[in-house]
């Protein structure tokens, strides 16, 4: 009697397997962070910042359009990314946003401190030399109500005094 309940099912397991559908269900951009840098260069008259992060988008295939990406703000931020320590942060993207994403898409965003960051003022500089920072970003998803804050893991920045 057995054999007659797992014959059918048998039979139906190969069709049922195609009803699962795509399991990529990013219909929204996600996004992460990759490994931050930064670094100080302490000269006689200033000290200069530099640094760099990747961000990885997705746009899954069940998404039904493409979503542009926008850079909105970046900063310094204390260890545990609740307060600023430097803002703004420049950086300059490669690529460029605005970025659009279509479903079934990944992009890496490569971001760098710019030649437009100001020289950091004794005071950042001890803040910044003080513990361990992470860089927030924020981005906006074009198919989202709201922007996304997203934080870097902790790290601490390299040539300090």
């Amino acid at each position: 009697m057995k054999r007659v309940w797992l014959r059918p099912l048998l039979v139906a397991a190969p069709l049922l397997g195609g009803c699962v559908g795509n399991t990529d269900e990013a219909v929204f951009v996600e996004m992460g962070l990759g490994t931050p840098s930064l670094q100080l260069t302490v000269g006689s008259l200033a000290t200069k910042l530099d640094g760099s992060l990747q961000v990885s988008l997705h746009l899954g295939a069940n998404a039904d359009a493409t979503s542009q990406v926008t850079f909105e703000s970046a900063s310094i931020k204390d260890a545990a990314g609740t307060s600023e320590l430097l803002a703004p942060l420049y950086l300059a993207a490669t690529p460029a946003f605005p970025l659009a994403l279509a479903p079934e898409t990944t992009l890496t965003v490569d971001l760098v401190v710019d030649g437009t960051q100001p020289p950091l003022e004794d005071a950042d500089v001890t803040t910044l030399c003080a513990g361990d920072v992470r860089i927030g970003v924020v981005l906006r998803d074009s198919r989202a109500a709201s922007a996304t804050p997203l934080a870097s893991e902790a790290f601490r920045p390299t040539g300090c005094p």
